[in-house]
């Protein structure tokens, strides 16, 4: 797991430098607006009871988010 500090286009190209196609988010519930305006899609990638929203996003090459 890596955690990411500072801008989004910084985080998107250095996962993809890094072979990371894939970003999954713990966030708050109140942060669900935030993430969803950066293009992420709920989705469960870690089971458990948690008290937060997991949200996913697929990156390219070209900064678009592709449809999951």
């Amino acid at each position: 797991m890596l955690r990411f500090a500072g801008d989004k286009v910084g985080h998107e190209r250095l996962a993809l430098s890094l072979g990371i196609n894939e970003l999954l988010v713990h966030s708050a519930t109140d942060a669900a607006g935030f993430y969803q305006k950066l293009g992420f899609v709920a989705f469960e990638f870690e089971a458990g009871n948690f008290r937060s929203v997991q949200p996913h996003k697929t990156i390219t090459l070209s900064g678009s988010p592709q449809k999951s």
